[in-house]
This record gives C-alpha cells, sequence and structure tokens, in this order.
C-alpha cells in the first residue's frame, strides 16, 4: 500500500510489467481512488462527480475484470460491462489512452497484487 510517509524514488523503477513500475505509475490514482485504492467520494472533487471506483480486486465489481477488459477500459473509455466511464475519468482517459502496453501491464499486476479491500 502507499502512503504518504514513503519516501520518493530519486529514480524510477525500470520500464517492465512489473509490481514495483506498476506501482510507481499508480501514485497518480491515489488524488481520486485514495491511497489504498478503495475509492469512494472524491475528496476536493467537483461534488457532482461520482464516487471513485474501488481498483482492489474485489469481486463483484472492477475485480471480475481481466487484463484485457482493463486494456479495453482504459483505452476506450467503456467499461467491461459497456458502461462509459465517468467524470473524472473522462479527463483522465486521453492520457491513459497513450500508455504503451508495458505501462498498462504493469498498472494491471499491481492492482492485482492489492488485498481485496471494501471500498470507503
Amino acid at each position: 500500500m502507499l502512503t504518504s510517509t514513503e519516501p520518493h524514488r530519486r529514480v524510477p523503477p525500470p520500464t517492465e510489467a512489473s509490481v514495483e513500475f506498476g506501482r510507481h505509475i499508480a501514485t497518480v490514482c491515489t488524488g481520486c481512488h485514495r491511497a489504498d485504492f478503495t475509492g469512494g467520494p472524491i475528496r476536493g472533487g467537483d461534488p457532482s462527480w461520482p464516487p471513485a471506483a474501488n481498483l482492489t480486486p474485489n469481486p463483484g465489481a472492477f475485480g471480475d475484470w481481466t487484463q484485457e477488459q482493463f486494456v479495453a477500459a482504459v483505452r476506450t473509455s467503456v467499461r467491461a460491462d459497456g458502461s462509459a466511464l465517468r467524470p473524472p475519468m473522462t479527463v483522465v482517459a486521453p492520457y491513459a489512452q497513450r500508455m504503451s502496453d508495458v505501462e498498462l501491464e504493469a498498472l494491471w499486476l499491481f492492482l492485482r497484487s492489492l488485498p481485496a479491500l471494501p471500498t470507503q
């Protein structure tokens, strides 16, 4: 789990499909999805935004997705169930769509390494 007390790395981890590199990439996700990736109301965000999704591997939602469904959602802004991603992911999507296959695989590996936790 990421915490605000962990020191920042001087050099990013190697660019490879690894949990370590995925953890590095995922730091940008903590602003909405929280440090433990359990989602919930977005602190300091637009009050009209829906709660951020829980990105831990819980069954019944994101936890049931395959890596292919995750990559497709990032690249197309459409979830595995066919529904569109919601704000503020619609703002983030253009950046996420430019992520490489290696970056997306690393992010996937990191998210799958997390313990399944309830949504906040």
